[in-house]
């Protein structure tokens, strides 16, 4: 077979019935003058992997051999969206591919870290209010007052004083109030998926689409998706489910019954958590 290529021409005069040896930094094209066509892709893109794994697993560069290994796989999962395969990328665009996906997953973490705080927040506000409410159960009133006012400043709130003793529930009405599915359990639940929406959506959202390198817009998640049409009817619709908002959700349907409030467990705070811890929670829309 005969190629006009230069360097065929020097490796034929040299040794007519020998192929030229690959050289870990030679272009791909001096290397590939015996193939054609997809024979020559597809040995142009096996150079190209076995040299950038020469390259990224010497002594020194472990991380970044460790890294394009798991973009590969990733890659070959369709997680990414690249135009080339990883191993055809030239070296400065294959490394800004590795950290820019190390990127996400640093973003990633500190999310689960949020998440993984605000949930605590609540389940042991949630364990708290039963604390609360057996202990206050179980004191004895005096008969002259047998539904005294409970508060929560310094000093009685029984006795008229200043504005710090002055705040409080009847007995009462606290036990009441704090009943597992009572108004402070609500409201609890309320102000944890507030929280968790308006941070994604003002912080961690555009974080990802600068990591992704792509539109804020184009950054989507499933599980947060839903609780953003929970979030509208706590805020909008008075902490009614509707048909309208919460009744197109996809992952999070047990969460409450359409015409009535909008309880959130302990239970499915933990739920929603594992669903972000998901690989594919977060993921850029093409």
């Amino acid at each position: 077979m005969s190629c006009n290529h230069p360097a065929a021409a020097s490796s034929s005069a040299s040794s007519p019935t020998s192929r030229p040896r690959l050289s870990a930094f030679a272009p791909t094209a001096c290397t590939c003058f015996h193939r054609r066509g997809r024979a020559a892709d597809r040995h142009r893109s096996e150079i190209w992997r076995a040299r950038s794994a020469r390259r990224f697993t010497m002594p020194g560069y472990g991380s970044h051999g460790r890294r394009c290994r798991a973009l590969w796989a990733r890659q070959a999962a369709g997680i990414f969206e690249p135009c080339f395969g990883a191993s055809m990328l030239p070296r400065n665009a294959f490394m800004w591919e590795v950290e820019r996906m190390a990127e996400v997953d640093d973003v990633t973490r500190e999310l689960i870290a949020f998440l993984d705080l605000a949930a605590g927040t609540h389940a042991f506000s949630i364990s708290g209010l039963a604390r609360i409410r057996g202990y206050i159960g179980s004191m004895a009133t005096a008969a002259d007052n047998p539904d005294p006012k409970v508060g929560w400043a310094s000093g009685d709130p029984n006795i008229p004083g200043s504005i710090n003793t002055r705040r409080g529930w009847r007995r009462s009405a606290l036990i009441k109030n704090l009943e597992p599915a009572g108004p402070s359990a609500l409201y609890l639940g309320w102000a944890w998926a507030t929280l968790v929406f308006d941070r994604w959506e003002d912080d961690f959202r555009h974080r990802f689409a600068s990591a992704m390198g792509c539109k804020h817009s184009n950054v989507h998640s499933e599980p947060m998706g839903d609780l953003r049409l929970i979030r509208n009817d706590i805020a909008h619709c008075r902490g009614f489910a509707t048909a309208g908002n919460s009744g197109k959700c996809k992952l999070l349907t047990s969460w409450f019954t359409v015409g009535e409030p909008i309880m959130i467990s302990q239970v499915d705070v933990a739920q929603f958590v594992e669903l972000m811890e998901d690989g594919g929670a977060v993921y850029k829309r093409r």
